[in-house]
C-alpha cells in the first residue's frame, strides 16, 4: 500500500514539473511558459495584473498623406505630406531618429 501512495505522490509531482518551462528572456528575467501560451515571471513581484486599457477610437489617415517614413529602429512609420514636410535624418539628437520640417517655414 505504500508503494501505491508513493507511486501517485511522484506522478502527481511529475505532472506539476512537466506543466511549465522555466526560461530567461533577452533581459534576463526568469519566466515560467506554460503550454497554453501564456507566461509569468517567476519573481511575484514583476507579475503585474493590471488590466490594460484598450483605445476603441478608429485611426484615419487623410487622403494627402501620401508618403510614409518608416522607422529603423522601432516596427513603426508616420504618414506625412511631401508637399508641406520634408524630413532628414538626425545626427545632433540621440532621442529623435527623424527630424521634420515645414516647408518654408
Amino acid at each position: 500500500m505504500r508503494f501505491f501512495y508513493l507511486t501517485v505522490l511522484f506522478l502527481f509531482f511529475a505532472q506539476i514539473l512537466t506543466a511549465q518551462t522555466r526560461a530567461i528572456t533577452d533581459v534576463g528575467d526568469e519566466v515560467y511558459l506554460y503550454d497554453d501560451g501564456t507566461w509569468k515571471y517567476a519573481e511575484e513581484s514583476l507579475n503585474n495584473n493590471e488590466e490594460v486599457p484598450f483605445n476603441e477610437i478608429e485611426f484615419s489617415k487623410n487622403d494627402d498623406l501620401t508618403f510614409l517614413v518608416k522607422s529603423s529602429v522601432t516596427n513603426t512609420g508616420i504618414w506625412i505630406n511631401p508637399k508641406k514636410w520634408t524630413f532628414t535624418k538626425t545626427a545632433t539628437n540621440e532621442a529623435a531618429e527623424y527630424q521634420f520640417q515645414l516647408k518654408n517655414e
